[in-house]
């Protein structure tokens, strides 16, 4: 008998979800990963940009369309110190919430096996960029959620994006509506559509240097095959832009904005791995005053931020490493190709999972090219 399930594909679909749970294991314990020094007889080696293979890239239009080509790449340039980050902010509408879902990456996933440069038999984790970087650099007061399935021995990983979580993307504060905005403008300062020949002078009617609109949706993607803790990832994720005219990694470029220096030393570990773990060599911080305006710029090497922040971040591929396991080990014993949500509550250091009835978050196509019956 075919087992029957729901499947829902585009924006927001996952909202409309009514699940039954069947099952929920018994808490599992998260490690003390703000706490744990990396060091003792059983520490992990930091990770490094080894072990990285870039697969391929597309672009997101500015109606959010993936198009498999280069058009939304971006350039890097010198953005000025001064810049009025606040520029363009009264006319601004903040985009919708993300949804989390993996189809985008699949489409690019499935592109890549027609063509003969990917082999899903070596891989045994899939997921975003984003999702990965919060299960490996969890915040002392996170509540997060993930859904995971096994499927012909591939974990599936997607961040499951509450109601609650939407509601509260969509009223922010704002101070954090301006903070959110002030990481567009820098991005606006700092980037062009073209390669560079000069200074840039700005778009007619803005302020010096500045690179237009804000735009939301547009976006260039890369795919990358990272081994992390044993653990062979494909992960898609955005790349701000590149130095120069370079097609490999070492010339991605991530833009950071900081409003003070101090604390931003504090979030230099997620900056970390938002880097290494699509293979981005170095990090430009633009600090801002309260009011916006940019008041010095900072280039960084990636590979420079376990020195600085004077601790072994192996500690974090060491609770990636173990997450995996346990979860494997625990989807295995269950019924196959079941999807399950997992809960990582780490102000009270604990972790929760669910069982869920009759639903997956993979699209239909997509259970067709793996020639499954669901």
């Amino acid at each position: 008998m075919t087992k029957t399930r729901t499947h829902f594909s585009g924006a927001y679909q996952h909202r409309l979800l009514s699940y039954s749970v069947i099952s929920k294991m018994s808490e599992i314990p998260l490690p003390d990963i703000q706490n744990d020094s990396g060091t003792g007889p059983r520490a992990w080696a930091c990770p490094t940009f080894e072990c990285l293979n870039p697969i391929l890239s597309f672009s997101y239009d500015s109606n959010h369309t993936q198009k498999f080509d280069d058009s939304a790449r971006r350039y890097f340039v010198d953005p000025p110190v001064g810049a009025q980050l606040s520029y363009g902010y009264d006319d601004w509408v903040p985009p919708p919430t993300e949804d989390g879902k993996l189809d985008d990456v699949l489409r690019a996933i499935s592109r890549a096996q027609s063509a003969g440069n990917l082999d899903l038999s070596q891989i045994n984790a899939i997921a975003w960029r984003g999702a990965m970087t919060r299960i490996m650099v969890p915040g002392p007061h996170d509540d997060l959620e993930f859904n995971v399935m096994l499927v012909n021995d591939i974990m599936y990983l997607e961040e499951h994006i509450s109601d609650e979580k939407m509601r509260q993307e969509e009223n922010m504060p704002e101070h954090q509506r301006k903070a959110a905005y002030y990481g567009q403008a820098f991005y606006s300062y700092a980037t062009t559509q073209t390669p560079p020949t000069g200074e840039r002078t700005g778009v007619e009617g803005g302020p010096p240097g500045w690179g237009g609109a804000v735009r939301h949706h547009v976006s260039w993607c890369h795919v990358v095959e990272k081994e992390l803790g044993g653990v062979r990832l494909l992960m898609g994720g955005e790349i701000h832009c590149t130095r120069g005219l370079g097609n490999g990694t070492e010339s991605f470029v991530q833009l950071k904005t900081r409003g003070d220096k101090e604390k931003y030393n504090k979030k230099l570990i997620k900056s970390y791995f938002q880097s290494l773990l699509l293979g981005t060599p170095e990090i430009v911080i633009g600090f801002r005053s309260p009011s916006g305006e940019v008041t010095s710029v900072e280039s960084l090497k990636t590979a420079d931020i376990p020195q600085a922040v004077e601790r072994n971040l192996g500690v974090h591929v060491k609770w990636w490493a173990q997450l995996y396991a346990d979860l494997r080990q625990r989807m295995n014993a269950g019924k196959p190709e079941t999807v399950w949500r997992i809960r990582l509550d780490t102000k009270n250091s604990h972790m929760d999972m669910v069982e869920l009835d009759e639903w997956d978050f993979l699209p239909r196509w997509y259970w067709d090219e793996l020639g499954l019956d669901v």
